[in-house]
């Protein structure tokens, strides 16, 4: 560490120093084999056995705004055959001196145990201009006064670029928020809001708007992923963080995508309701001023299932109509690739399964689930395991529960841990509302309770 009595200002120098040789390495190296900034991210995601990176954080590598550190640094000189402790100043300034990016994370998935410390630790602070409470690790927590220092030394204009940047990082977290768990995505997520929040504070109209919807489109993929760990209390923090944010920055349309969103998942949260749903989604249509968009495509899809839970089967069906008939509407750019915000068909296909389970037609569920589970390319994603709760609901209902909760411990053993305690919990629970009295003693549904316990609050 570095403890030598040198000022701020020549320790910063010296960083800066580092980061520079460093991010021409990087760069050179990429370029030498023909790679973009996101085919490099995903060939260290591939080696880090367990860690995501993204262009956006390569990119700031190469310009030496941030360092690699001790996670990345061995992955990179891995990936790009390079030596990173060759880049002078490193003599005086080691790399894992001033790594501030991504802390090691524990997953099940590459040795870590279910209860590892990340998902009981404290992740959130909230509101416009909020900082990170989460306790990331020892060393990062050491670093964090470093980190503010170099940041304080490299302020600079905000400029366009800063803000197109920003665009690119919610659009990159995006793609993994619920693909991912919680404690691989939040560690990006959180540290980049708060540097976010920071810039928002020292500039002005318009570039002011334009980090405004980045930073409630990025809220909004925190609440998203805390909501998919379980972490409710915390999800609606940042939740109405998002939806601030979004009517500072005067974007409508950024604001009913995020209104729509939180509408959705408030269909699992403890503290949900049909009726808050309906609320939630009446707002979000409301901010599309008749526009047809993925906000308001979305806000209909949560009155559909909103009404399903109600229990009023004529309305449900009109509203799935309408949703069917503003599908039809959307822009083909929004119904290709998949992001938190895209909408495409097989969410349609989601929403009908949802509705025709949980509305008790049999026939039509069957059929909408055999349709959205052809629709998913991974098999266990999460909105397929949804699909299958859906599924054991119906099985429950056409008079066979004891298959019906063991088709549910079926697929919820083969899912990673952390997202048995969100909104594929919940999913669960709906599906075990649908046994009789005589079959809650069953062996199976204990098992179901124990597999989709714990999470946050």
């Amino acid at each position: 560490m570095i403890h030598n009595g040198e000022g701020v200002g020549a320790m910063a120098d010296d960083a800066a120093t580092v980061r520079m040789l460093i991010g021409k390495q990087i760069r050179q190296a990429r370029l030498s084999r023909g790679w973009s900034q996101s085919q490099l991210a995903r060939a260290l995601s591939d080696a880090s056995g367990g860690c995501i990176t993204t262009a956006h954080y390569v990119s700031r590598w190469e310009r030496g705004e941030r360092n690699p550190g001790y996670v990345w640094a061995p992955v990179i000189e891995q990936v790009l055959d390079l030596d990173l402790s060759t880049s002078g100043a490193t003599a005086s300034v080691g790399l894992e001196s001033i790594e501030l990016i991504q802390p090691p994370v524990a997953t099940v998935a590459n040795g870590g145990s279910e209860d590892d410390p990340m998902r009981r630790r404290t992740l959130l602070g909230g509101g416009l201009g909020l900082t990170s409470s989460a306790a990331l690790d020892s060393v990062s927590g050491m670093l964090e006064p470093v980190h503010r220092q170099l940041d304080a030394v490299l302020a600079g204009p905000i400029t366009e670029h800063d803000a197109i940047e920003w665009e690119r990082a919610a659009d990159h977290y995006s793609r993994l928020v619920g693909r991912l768990p919680a404690e691989q995505v939040l560690p990006g997520i959180l540290p980049d809001l708060t540097d976010l929040a920071r810039q928002i504070e020292t500039i002005s109209d318009p570039l002011r708007l334009q980090l405004l919807r980045s930073y409630s489109l990025l809220s909004g993929l925190a609440a998203t992923s805390l909501a998919g760990a379980g972490y409710w209390l915390d999800a609606e923090r940042y939740w109405r963080t998002a939806e601030r944010a979004a009517r500072l920055s005067g974007d409508r349309e950024v604001g009913s995508r995020v209104a729509s969103k939180r509408a959705v998942l408030t269909l699992y949260a403890p503290s949900g309701s049909p009726v808050s749903v309906l609320s939630i989604a009446d707002d979000a249509l409301g901010l599309s001023d008749g526009r047809i968009s993925p906000g308001s495509v979305n806000a209909l899809a949560a009155r559909a299932q909103g009404l399903a839970l109600v229990g009023d089967r004529a309305a449900t069906r009109k509203a799935l109509s309408e949703l069917e008939t503003a599908f039809e509407k959307l822009d083909d750019q929004e119904t290709h690739g998949w992001t938190a915000w895209s909408w495409p068909e097989t969410r349609l296909h989601h929403v009908r399964s949802f509705v025709y389970s949980h509305g008790g037609e049999l026939q039509e569920a069957f059929s909408a689930q055999d349709v959205a589970l052809k629709s998913y390319k991974r098999p266990l994603s999460t909105g397929a395991v949804q699909v299958q709760m859906h599924r054991a609901r119906s099985i429950i209902s056409s008079g066979d529960p004891s298959q019906g909760v063991r088709h549910m411990v079926t697929m919820l053993e083969q899912i990673e841990p952390s997202f048995r305690h969100g909104y594929i919990g919940t999913s669960a629970r709906f599906a075990l509302q649908a046994l009789p009295e005589r079959a809650k003693r069953l062996p199976e549904v204990r098992q179901v309770y124990e597999l989709i316990s714990g999470g946050g609050t």
